[in-house]
């Protein structure tokens, strides 16, 4: 995993990758911040569950967007236009 992306980001990248073994041992998730600023998970597993994985990695993607990327409390996104920081309130006064 990216070690640029937040430590609560990095938590979803490990939960959906704990889910995936569920059912591949060898699945993999690799994690990485878009140019947008914001979680894109890109999965590795068994041909047979490529559909499910990539839309189970959807919805953590998804989750990522109201989740602050570094503590994982609720969010206020920070910046306008096309790059964008995912921060609550806390993290965001923090600097």
């Amino acid at each position: 995993m990216d070690q640029q992306i937040g430590a609560a980001w990095q938590a979803l990248a490990a939960e959906l990758e704990h889910r995936l073994r569920e059912d591949d041992p060898d699945a993999r998730v690799q994690a990485t911040v878009s140019v947008s600023g914001l979680l894109a998970l890109d999965v590795r597993t068994i041909a047979s569950r490529r559909s499910a994985a990539r839309a189970l990695a959807h919805s953590y993607e998804q989750r990522a967007r109201v989740t602050c990327e570094r503590c994982g409390e609720p969010v206020m996104v920070v910046g306008a236009g096309p790059v964008v920081t995912v921060l609550c309130s806390g993290c965001s006064d923090a600097g």
